[in-house]
């Protein structure tokens, strides 16, 4: 999965991110300032046409060098529980 959206800083402004890979219980993310992990920030993720989620995760692990982070997901709304619903589906049984 590949999407656009920001994070709250402790200063209150927006830093961009792109999104990497999900699961239900967490979000891998490439973000240019550098998190700390223990550290829980709100996430706004756009994840389709006219269609945005937010997240309360707490940064698991980050790798400063590449700007890499992991993040658990800590709360969540209907569209993201909705978002991964449809990517856990199986659809091979629909064949």
């Amino acid at each position: 999965m590949n999407c656009e959206g920001y994070l709250i800083n402790k200063e209150g402004g927006r830093e961009h991110l792109q999104v990497i890979d999900v699961s239900r219980e967490g979000v891998k993310i490439r973000v240019p300032l550098r998190l700390q992990r223990g550290n829980s920030h709100v996430f706004t993720l756009f994840v389709g046409v006219n269609r945005k989620t937010e997240l309360i995760g707490k940064v698991a692990w980050a790798d400063k060098a590449s700007g890499i982070a992991g993040v658990e997901v800590h709360s969540s709304d209907e569209v993201w529980r909705q978002l991964i619903d449809y990517l856990e589906k199986d659809y091979s049984v629909a064949a």
